[in-house]
């Protein structure tokens, strides 16, 4: 890695930063209150809540460990999607889930906690958030409280943004063979969804592309339907 990709990794992390808060969200009016008056529920980095009760919010930006939010007691519906880096530091990818939400009532005093099951690799977290579910549970408990509707949004809808760092040193073959580590080889091939690296790469092509792709498919499949 040359200075210029630690610059602008140190850079995009500098702008993040200051960009979301750091500490609690809270989301109610007046002074800061004593849990005793308020309900808590703690986030997973890798979910970035984006509304409570369709109003917009920052969330603090984290890979790791948990964030806070602080709500009065009663109903309300909070609106979050999965978003974590997959990858190194000279290339990688933006893995986003699409919205998803969770209703529920909660309790004075309460400290509740989203769960999901965290992806091990890649491939698994593009899998995962392509129909992203997360439980919300009572921390102390572990009774269930809420989870995600499977059905509200379509599956499939997943944004993956490739990260790689502009250079003006020439790509090796080595660094070639990391930025394309998500493509499988020949012997591979018969072991991945198809369907899924098709969606993958149309989501990332630009209008241009895939126009150029559609031409192709009428000339080499000149019976595929459009």
């Amino acid at each position: 890695m040359n200075w210029r990709t630690l610059l602008s990794l140190g850079l995009v992390s500098v702008l993040l930063t200051a960009c979301a808060p750091t500490g609690p969200v809270k989301f109610y009016n007046g002074p800061d209150k004593p849990l005793s008056e308020i309900a808590l529920i703690r986030v997973p980095g890798p979910i970035t809540t984006l509304a409570i009760d369709g109003r917009d919010i920052r969330s603090p930006s984290k890979e790791e460990g948990f964030y806070e939010l602080h709500l009065s007691p009663g109903q309300h519906t909070l609106t979050f999607k999965y978003e974590l880096y997959w990858g190194s530091a000279d290339t990688g990818m933006l893995i986003k889930s699409s919205p998803t939400r969770v209703q529920a009532h909660f309790q004075v005093g309460q400290v509740y906690e989203l769960r999901y099951d965290e992806p091990e690799s890649e491939d698994e977290a593009f899998t995962m958030a392509s129909d992203f579910q997360a439980t919300l549970v009572e921390r102390g408990s572990g009774q269930r409280i809420a989870a995600t509707p499977s059905d509200e949004y379509p599956s499939g809808i997943t944004n993956a943004e490739p990260v790689v760092p502009q250079t003006s040193t020439p790509t090796t073959a080595p660094a070639q063979a990391q930025a394309n580590r998500s493509l499988p080889d020949a012997d591979q091939a018969v072991n991945e969804d198809a369907v899924k690296r098709l969606k993958f790469w149309w989501l990332m092509a630009d209008e241009a592309e895939r126009e150029t792709f559609r031409k192709w498919m009428q000339q080499e499949m000149p019976n595929f339907k459009d």
